[in-house]
């Protein structure tokens, strides 16, 4: 079931919300089920969908969610919903598409500007995602001119950084978790923090061992197949086709050093 929800920004910061943790933990005002599509529909002034996300987690308790306290405008509405069930929403993507504003939303099924969760008719879903398909395309085909040669490589990065947002968040965790809070190259141990001080607190990449063309639509990814890697040590990584593996650029380094 695909969903749209809408969000004012006037009472709950949930750009970066989302941004922070990749996921939100919002008040469950509709029957979500786990795998649910939600496209976030910001009111105004922006008066657009910009986010896609995936509930992961249903009738979740206040003290379940992730304390997000300092995202409320108004603590009243705060206080409030403590005693409300949550629903989990996973980022998916977040993008800008003048095709996804109102006006354009109104022409293709929408019946007027969503006030509560409302289910996506088929019509309205089919433009959705046809205008997020054709918002790609565009991206991509001007690339295809070498004045723009560079973008190409940027936007893919972008589209993965934010479909993984999660995940990558709760890979950084449990690494920190496992190694006494601290972040740093699984390949050589560059640790940002160490080096560059406060601004390179819990900087590090994280590196999809399975590469994301490889996998059939719908499988999962989990913790167990990332890397935390810095910057150097990612790009050595995706220097040839196919990746070198975590072990053979260890071994790179190590024969350098001997």
């Amino acid at each position: 079931m695909n969903w749209l929800l809408p969000a004012n920004s006037n009472k709950y910061d949930h750009h970066t919300a989302l941004m922070e943790s990749g996921y939100i933990d919002w008040h469950q005002q509709a029957n979500f089920s786990v795998g649910d599509i939600v496209y976030i529909y910001c009111a105004q002034p922006t008066k657009m969908i910009k986010y896609k996300t995936v509930v992961t987690a249903t009738g979740l308790k206040f003290n379940e969610t992730v304390d997000d306290k300092k995202f409320w405008k108004d603590l009243t509405l705060y206080e409030k919903a403590k005693d409300a069930k949550y629903c989990r929403l996973v980022l998916i993507s977040d993008f800008y598409n003048e095709n996804l504003s109102l006006p354009n939303l109104l022409e293709n099924g929408l019946s007027s500007a969503p006030q509560r969760p409302i289910k996506i008719s088929p019509r309205l879903n089919e433009y959705i995602t046809k205008a997020l398909y054709e918002n790609e395309l565009i991206a991509f085909d001007l690339t295809t001119n070498e004045q723009f040669s560079e973008g190409r490589q940027l936007i893919k990065q972008h589209i993965s950084r934010e479909r993984n947002s999660a995940l990558i968040q709760a890979t950084k965790q449990k690494f920190q978790h496992d190694h006494s809070g601290r972040l740093y190259c699984e390949i050589c141990g560059f640790d940002f923090y160490e080096v560059y001080g406060e601004i390179g607190k819990d900087y590090i990449e994280a590196h999809h061992k399975r590469p994301i063309s490889t996998m059939q639509e719908g499988e999962m990814t989990n913790i167990n197949d990332m890397a935390i890697v810095c910057s150097n040590c990612h790009r050595i990584i995706h220097r040839k086709k196919p990746w070198l593996s975590i072990e053979q650029v260890k071994a790179l380094i190590n024969k350098r050093n001997n």
